[in-house]
């Protein structure tokens, strides 16, 4: 294989893809309702409440924890969020998955993340208080945020006397479509 110290592998077949999470409540946690780490997947019409960090967070883990790899052909669909991103972990500078819905890569400190996950759907979901953004999408090629309802977002620093920031974002991403999605009450807490 040509690999030397310090390289990586990966063993994507290890990783459980074809995955569905269909069904389920997650509340009342302080760290993220879920992380999803897999490809193939389907994560669709569960609950999500007063989690502490993202309620739904997709991508790998390459830096510090060194978990899993790259995500691609998951679809996160008609999903309820509520009250989520309220812990501490917000306002830290070295806080990642802060979002509703966060579409991430963690790498290396100082090493730029490329766009790698791919082949991303994120629909139909409703996301209802979240002192951050609603949806974020990063590290990531190929994804579409369509027809998803979110409310009562980016009031962190909107009740700072600062602007609300966007309830969708995209950085560090291609080839991203976002498309009739719902906003109301941005920069108004719940």
């Amino acid at each position: 294989l040509g690999v030397e110290a310090g390289d990586w592998a990966e063993i994507p077949a290890t990783a459980a893809p074809g995955f569905v999470v269909r069904d389920c409540e997650f509340r009342d946690h302080r760290a993220r309702g879920m992380r999803i780490q897999s490809s193939h997947g389907l994560v669709e019409r569960n609950v999500i409440r007063g989690i502490q960090g993202a309620g739904i967070s997709v991508g790998p883990e390459f830096g510090f924890w060194r978990e899993a790899g790259w995500v691609e052909d998951v679809t996160v669909r008609d999903n309820t969020i509520e009250d989520v991103g309220r812990g501490s972990v917000v306002m830290e500078r070295w806080g990642y998955p802060l979002a509703g819905i966060t579409l991430f890569g963690r790498v290396e400190p100082d090493v730029p993340c490329p766009p790698a996950n791919r082949g991303i759907v994120i629909e139909r979901n409703t996301i209802d208080g979240c002192p951050a953004a609603g949806i974020h999408v990063s590290c990531a090629r190929e994804v579409q945020v369509t027809g998803n309802t979110i409310a009562h977002t980016n009031y962190l620093a909107a009740g700072d006397g600062g602007p609300a920031g966007l309830p969708i974002i995209v950085d560090n991403a291609e080839q991203v479509a976002v498309e009739g999605n719902e906003l109301t009450a941005i920069g108004e807490a719940p």
